[in-house]
């Protein structure tokens, strides 16, 4: 039975429909809404104008809030270098490219990986480049997997070919080395990309 409710104007606090709930405009053009669960579900819609965003089983969990590396650069030089940046301001480089640019010594940029999923989410990704040059051209971004003594964190590197896992040794990008590093578990990550060294 087709009701109108232009037609037949009503107030009511529920309306049950034993089927699909059909929304017809004037040019008849129709949005099915079709009950699809085997229980019951309850589906709450925004408090506030705007448009419901579509789904769907591929994107759900982690992998539909990851953060991928597309906000602004941090900047690194020899003046940031030769100690460790601990792991929670690492956290904070989550969906950025951290640039280090040294042109002047040869000492390395340490960075202290963060506790996953304490720090970081599953999925979430830091993308890394040493673009030191001259005398910094020998300079290095270091990971160091147990700056947090209690809870170290273990790196595979991925070479396009086989997982390598780097054990307790600390990888490394040399200079001219272009990386990103995923969480992809619990104190688990991933490190792809040119210029990649395991250390041991």
């Amino acid at each position: 039975m087709l009701f109108n409710l232009i037609s037949n104007p009503s107030t009511v606090s529920e309306l049950t429909v034993n089927g699909n709930l059909i929304l017809q405009d004037a040019s008849s053009n129709k949005t099915t809404i079709q009950e699809g669960a085997s229980g019951n579900i309850t589906l709450t819609l925004p408090a506030s104008t705007g448009t419901v965003a579509l789904e769907n089983a591929d994107t759900t969990g982690n992998a539909a809030t990851a953060t991928i590396a597309k906000g602004a650069a941090v900047i690194h030089n020899q003046s940031t270098d030769g100690a460790t940046i601990g792991h929670a301001d690492v956290a904070g480089y989550v969906g950025k490219t951290v640039i280090y640019t040294n042109t002047g010594d040869g000492d390395d940029l340490t960075l202290g990986v963060p506790q996953c999923p304490e720090d970081v989410a599953i999925g979430e990704q830091i993308h890394l480049v040493n673009a030191s040059t001259g005398s910094g051209s020998t300079a290095n971004i270091v990971f160091d997997l147990d700056e947090v003594s209690s809870d170290a964190q273990n790196i595979n590197i991925c070479s396009g070919a086989s997982v390598h896992d780097v054990g307790t040794t600390n990888p490394h990008i040399i200079a001219g080395g272009v990386a990103t590093l995923v969480a992809v578990a619990a104190n688990e990550y991933i490190l792809f990309g040119s210029g990649v060294v395991d250390n041991s």
